[in-house]
């Protein structure tokens, strides 16, 4: 769905994207990760043809970009950082507007459309006040209504859940989750590393202009080594796991284990009643600052 090779963009002598190889699959729930200044933003414009690279190749929906314009993006929804409106008309006045402004969007079923874009990001039942006087977070979801109009195989998001309070975020990820399972792929800006790990099957990290990873989410957060065990036993569970215990927490043992199957397998031999076993492993967050702090920042 989304394939850069090389991509690169300077401003003078300063090198805001350096070379950076993203690779996003039909099916993928993308999380696109980084500091403030990282590149990031710079690196979504470009691929929807917003900013022109300096270097390298784009290709969406397996067109170059952006010579590919026209052609791909009436089949992609886009959301880029404070979506600009009609502040003195409506949420759907202003629908109707972006709705006529581009190819595919039938007259006739117009009105249907909108209000199904409309109700899908909860604001089927909102009146017609104009969006001068909407929150910051209901200006997001009109955007990620605006987004849906076109019923687009791929979805560009750069941070849709800004301004929402909780029970807001909780929708529009299960609202992302659905329309991703009916076939659309979604391609995630965010710096929120919980809502990315709840969301996200694959992620990349960019810092400093640099890819500093690209893989699926259960790789980048591999086990650590350790393994949490809940026992009413403390003492026998402490005896049978033996050097490998390497603090206790209550009812709960801390132990260096690669094999967690094994392990259980020991200690309910012996007579140990495991109620909670856990295979520990690195959260987001752990690989994200392991990764934005270590990596090389050009002077």
């Amino acid at each position: 769905m989304i394939r850069t090779n090389g991509l690169t963009k300077r401003y003078g002598k300063q090198t805001v994207v350096d070379s950076i190889d993203l690779d996003v699959r039909t099916g993928d729930r993308f999380g696109f990760l980084g500091p403030n200044g990282s590149g990031k933003s710079t690196t979504v414009r470009m691929l929807l043809g917003l900013v022109f690279p300096t270097g390298g190749d784009v290709e969406v929906l397996g067109e170059s970009m952006p010579r590919a314009g026209r052609r791909v993006l009436p089949q992609v929804g886009a959301l880029i950082e404070g979506p600009a409106y009609y502040k003195h008309l409506s949420g759907r006045a202003n629908l109707r507007y972006i709705d006529a402004a581009g190819p595919g969007g039938s007259r006739r079923s117009r009105k249907a459309r909108i209000e199904e874009a409309l109700e899908r990001v909860h604001l089927n039942k909102v009146d017609e006040r104009p969006v001068k006087a909407y929150s910051l977070g209901m200006k997001q979801r009109l955007g990620l209504a605006a987004a849906l109009l076109r019923a687009p195989k791929l979805l560009v998001l750069d941070e849709p859940t800004n301004g929402l309070d909780p029970q807001g975020m909780l929708e529009i990820r299960e609202l992302l989750i659905e329309l991703n399972r009916n076939g659309t792929t979604v391609f995630l800006s965010s710096h929120l590393l919980h809502e990315v790990e709840e969301l996200c099957t694959r992620a990349a990290v960019i810092n400093a202009g640099k890819l500093v990873a690209q893989d699926d989410i259960d790789v980048l957060r591999a086990p650590t080594g350790m393994v949490h065990v809940r026992t009413p036993d403390i003492d026998l569970a402490s005896y049978v796991i033996g050097e490998a215990l390497t603090r206790r927490e209550g009812d709960m043992l801390i132990a260096r284990s690669s094999d967690a199957a094994s392990l259980n397998y020991a200690l309910v031999n012996a007579g140990v009643r495991v109620t909670e076993l856990i295979v520990e492993r690195r959260s987001l967050e752990d690989v994200f600052l392991e990764l934005t702090e270590t990596a090389d920042v050009p002077q």
